[in-house]
């Protein structure tokens, strides 16, 4: 957990505040079975990455993410 709030909460102010940074987020988890992930999983919200994770992978996904939020 984030000191502030975690990952799906910040998901969802991003969806509420700004919908287009949101289509750029990538959640990193270390239990990406959580049933709190499930909508995320079934809907495609967002990106979901499991810890621990390669970094250049991470790379690679942040690269695609900032392409396509130009694209928009």
């Amino acid at each position: 957990t984030m000191p502030i709030m975690g990952g799906i909460a910040l998901l969802d102010q991003l969806n509420r505040r700004h919908p287009r940074l949101a289509a750029a987020f990538a959640l990193m988890t270390g239990d990406v079975f959580h049933p709190d992930l499930r909508p995320i999983r079934e809907s495609g919200a967002c990106q979901i990455v499991e810890k621990p994770f390669n970094p250049l992978a991470i790379r690679e996904l942040a690269a695609q993410l900032i392409q396509s939020g130009s694209k928009k």
